[in-house]
This record gives C-alpha cells, sequence and structure tokens, in this order.
C-alpha cells in the first residue's frame, strides 16, 4: 500500500502493546495469527529494551511469487517514520549553530516560498517541524514513478512554489490559514526539510544522512533509493490488498481505523488527503467489501519529495536509530544528537494547533 501520511502504524499493531504473553511461544502464535488475519505477507521485529536489542524475529514472505522469505537483511519502505530521519539531519545542523528555529526559511533556499494569502507571512523551520506552515500537499502533483525519481529534489520543490513553476497552484499548494496558525499534515513540509540540510551542508540529503546518521550508527542497511541498493531481492516488495472486508477495508482504505473509531473514507479524508484513493475499489460502497481479500505484487516505486517517506531499513538498523532517542542521542557509544535536542523535539510548541505534535515525532495514545 502506497501510503505517505503520518498513521502509518494502526491500531492491529497497537493491539500487540495493550497485551502481555506468558511465553515466546505464545506471542509468536499472536504474530502469525494476525498475519493470516489481515494478510500481511512478511514482517520483521526488533525490541529494544533498556537501549538494546533483545529480540528479533522474521516472518512470512519479502515477495511471495518468487518464494523470498523475510529475513534479517530484509529491508521494508518506511513511509512517513522516515520523517523522523530526516528531523535528525536538520536537528545535527541547529546543533551546530548553522541556523535558528525561527529563522525565515527563505534566508536559506534558493526560491523563496509566499503564501498567496499572506505573502509578508515568514514561514520558519520550527513550522516546518511542527505541520504549521501553511503548506498543503497538493497529490494532483506528487506522483509515484516506478523506481527512484527521476526529478530532483531541489528541482521539484522550485516548480511547486515558484510562481510560474510547473507544479504550482496557489490554491491547491497550500493552506488558506496564517503559516504558524493551524495544523496541517504536510509530506512536502517534510521534503523542504530534506532541501535546506542539502543548502545548509552543502551535501546532498542521502549523503548527509550517509555520513551523519547511517553510518556513525552502523546502519548498514538503510538507504534513501533503490539505486543505491545492491541486491533488489533484499527489499520487501510492496502489495496492494485488494476485495478486502471488514476491519481490513477501513485499515487499508483509510488508514486510521481502529475498534473504538471505525473510521468512513469521507471522515478520513478530511484530514488525510490521499488515504482513500482507492477505497472504494478495495471496500465497496461504505466499506462493506465482498470477500476475504486477496494481494496483488506492485512494483516498488519512489517519488520526488522523497525525504518525506522514501526510506528503505531493516527493523535492526531502525531499532539501533531508535536506541539513541530512547538513550538521550547515543547508540553504542555514539552520539547522534544532544539530549537536550532530543527533549526539545519531543515537547509540544503549538498546543492550540495540535497538543500531540513535537518536532516531527509526535505522540499516539494507544490504550
Amino acid at each position: 500500500m502506497r501510503n505517505r501520511n503520518g498513521n502509518d502504524t494502526n491500531s492491529r499493531i497497537n493491539y500487540i502493546e495493550r497485551n502481555t504473553y506468558r511465553d515466546e511461544d505464545e506471542l509468536l502464535q499472536f504474530i502469525e495469527s494476525t498475519m493470516q488475519t489481515h494478510l500481511i505477507p512478511g514482517i520483521s521485529i526488533s525490541v529494544v529494551k533498556d537501549n538494546n536489542i533483545v529480540w528479533e524475529k522474521q516472518f512470512g514472505y519479502a515477495n511471495i511469487e518468487n518464494d523470498i522469505l523475510v529475513d534479517e537483511n530484509t529491508m521494508f519502505i518506511l513511509s512517513s517514520i522516515s520523517k523522523t530521519v530526516t528531523a535528525t539531519a536538520l536537528m545535527q545542523l541547529y546543533e551546530n549553530g548553522l541556523f535558528d528555529l525561527d529563522d525565515n526559511i527563505n534566508d536559506y533556499l534558493n526560491f523563496d516560498i509566499i503564501h498567496p494569502d499572506f505573502p509578508l507571512a515568514t514561514i520558519t523551520f520550527k513550522m516546518l517541524l511542527n505541520h504549521v506552515s501553511g503548506i498543503r500537499d497538493n497529490w494532483s502533483v506528487m506522483p509515484y514513478y516506478d523506481g527512484d525519481s527521476q526529478i530532483g529534489l531541489d528541482y521539484y520543490l522550485n516548480q511547486y512554489f515558484s510562481l510560474e513553476g510547473d507544479f504550482y497552484d496557489n490554491n491547491l499548494n497550500f493552506t488558506n490559514t496564517m503559516p504558524g496558525t493551524s495544523y496541517t499534515y504536510s509530506n512536502i513540509g517534510a521534503a523542504l526539510i530534506g532541501l535546506l540540510v542539502e543548502k545548509i551542508s552543502n551535501q546532498s540529503f542521502d549523503d548527509y544522512c550517509n555520513e551523519n546518521i547511517f553510518e556513525p550508527l552502523s546502519m548498514n542497511n538503510a538507504f534513501w533509493f533503490l539505486s543505491e541498493i545492491n541486491n533488489i531481492n533484499q527489499v520487501a516488495s510492496p502489495y496492494q490488498l485488494a476485495a478486502g472486508s471488514g476491519d481490513s477495508c477501513f485499515e487499508i482504505g483509510c488508514g486510521i481505523y481502529d475498534e473504538s473509531n471505525p473510521c468512513f473514507c469521507d471522515a478520513a479524508c478530511t484530514e488525510f488527503e490521499d488515504c482513500c484513493y482507492d477505497y472504494e475499489d478495495i471496500c465497496g460502497e461504505n466499506g462493506t467489501g465482498s470477500s476475504l481479500g486477496s494481494l496483488t505484487e506492485e512494483d516498488h516505486y519512489g517519488y520526488s519529495d522523497y525525504p518525506s517517506g522514501q526510506l528503505r531499513i531493516t527493523s535492526n538498523n531502525l531499532a539501533k536509530f531508535m536506541s539513541a532517542y530512547m538513550n538521550d542521542g547515543v547508540y553504542n557509544g555514539i552520539r547522534i544528537l544532544n539530549s537536550d535536542t532530543i527533549e526539545l523535539m519531543k515537547t509540544i510548541h503549538n498546543p492550540l494547533s495540535n497538543s500531540m505534535q513535537g518536532l516531527m515525532w509526535y505522540y499516539k495514545n494507544s490504550n
């Protein structure tokens, strides 16, 4: 399923957190049963406790058609969890004193971003990180490509924000609210953070991440582009659920289903504008569906705003990154951020706009 929104972890995964298991066999039985119920092809799990990876296991298939099992080297596309890496790169540069969070981002770009309804308003780094920048995702010019996008990040965003740009639309590219005042989840805003990393560091975004995050943490299986991966069989194939029913319809069609608040397409799309592009095809009218469902393999894909969600990584490597955040910025003796910066990122800066959003990281109730 192709999804760049911030709701990639749904309630069925949170269900694991709400249950305790007497032994490993009981846990394994639950995982395998959940995979079967929800038609999950493959999964890789790494458990972190006390800043150490204490349990890892893989299940199912990376590619069903070619009989390729998920193993410890299988990479999955992270979707919006990628944004935490993007934010980490930016905050490293912040720690180096190269910008202030309240600076105007236009001072660091080679083009100006002007909100058409509020031309005098400043868009800051903090606004991008908090999703209150007034920048909106215009899905009509945010296509998926087979393989990596051939349109560079700088060119794409220039064309998205420049008045004469091929992808510019003064209505669809911006919200109708003043920057800094209203929450709108923005993949384009996250892509801008990636571009700002490039401009401030004078490196390509992927090179910067390799040198300053992945290599220091020994994240040897973490890549922004398919072209960087030597063996494509190490990447789990994406699958589309077709002709589903019941809970699976809501999870796949809307992406934010939970058992206490079943979401229908029209309600879900108020906030997550692309989540229902294939809802009726998958679930039928009102999500009733007609059969148990089946999986169809899709091609590996990419998009021009890649810092918003295109990172492919193993669960082990992701666990190393998570451990650094759990241990005040340090993993295995290597520091990637100062503890004060970690706390700053966890702080809610605009509670009136969104009471759960920190600097790119956000809180989620799993009860």
